[in-house]
């Protein structure tokens, strides 16, 4: 085995065990995205491929502290099934796979952990879930806060602050998009026709021109319909990615040292 192995599905059970009793990985990231369609030039698994890229990135430069989950491919993208191909999940049943994949790696002794995603669709979901699937965790897995202790408890905003104050065992679940890590300041600079991380455009093509040249179909981008993807290139695909990793990197740290 790579002595730097940090993709969870690699192992075997005896070596995940004697990994951890090592003391290694104290955070993990899931990479989640989506299969939809990325116009004429990109593959559907761009958002995956993309997430799943980065959270190996940040794991490579922090090893053996940071774990990589089996990422989750398929997305919400119901916005995107016009596009023969695309595939989409539903709200609910997206919410509960990624949240009973969390609820194992704390059941197996995790505390912390990074929800890193690719795909826009995503965004809205994971906004709305997120602090509730955090206190469902505290709530099932700190039994520091006994009926003894809570007598003083009378109101919902007490018992989340006592749920997630210090003194109690801290479960850290956190989630960025990709593209959020990169400022505007760097978007303005960096980017000549968009001013965001726009689909498929010249955020995204770039990026993808950088970190899987292979996959950007360079004939097809004058088909793509978008003036910013044509103004895609993989400098700007370097910078940005680079931005990512360093600043995900930072994320991840913080997340560590708590």
């Amino acid at each position: 085995m790579n002595s730097k192995n940090y993709r969870h599905e690699y192992f075997t059970r005896k070596e995940f065990r004697e990994v951890r009793k090592a003391g290694k990985f104290a955070l993990v990231i899931i990479p989640v995205g989506s299969i939809e369609q990325h116009l004429e030039h990109l593959p559907f698994n761009t958002d995956i491929a993309t997430s799943t890229y980065f959270a190996e990135r940040i794991a490579d430069e922090l090893y053996p502290n940071v774990l990589v989950s089996v990422p989750l491919p398929i997305g919400l993208s119901a916005h995107h099934m016009y596009f023969p191909g695309s595939i989409t999940a539903k709200p609910g049943g997206w919410l509960a796979v990624l949240y009973d994949a969390i609820e194992s790696f704390v059941r197996g002794g995790f505390t912390k952990v990074l929800v890193l995603n690719g795909h826009g669709g995503n965004v809205a979901p994971l906004d709305g879930a997120i602090d509730q699937l955090r206190y469902n965790l505290l709530g099932m897995f700190d039994d520091t806060l006994t009926a003894e202790s809570g007598r003083d408890i009378w109101t919902h905003r007490q018992y989340v602050k006592r749920l997630t104050h210090p003194d109690h065992q801290k479960i850290e679940l956190k989630h960025v998009s990709y593209w959020e890590l990169v400022s505007h300041t760097v978007l303005a600079e960096v980017l000549e026709y968009d001013t965001n991380a726009g689909h498929a455009e010249e955020f995204e093509t770039s990026v993808a021109m950088y970190v899987h040249p292979d996959h950007v179909r360079l004939d097809a981008l004058k088909d793509s319909g978008q003036l910013g993807a044509m103004k895609a290139s993989r400098e700007k695909g370097k910078i940005l990615s680079e931005t990512v990793v360093e600043e995900g990197i930072k994320l991840a740290r913080s997340l560590i040292s708590i």
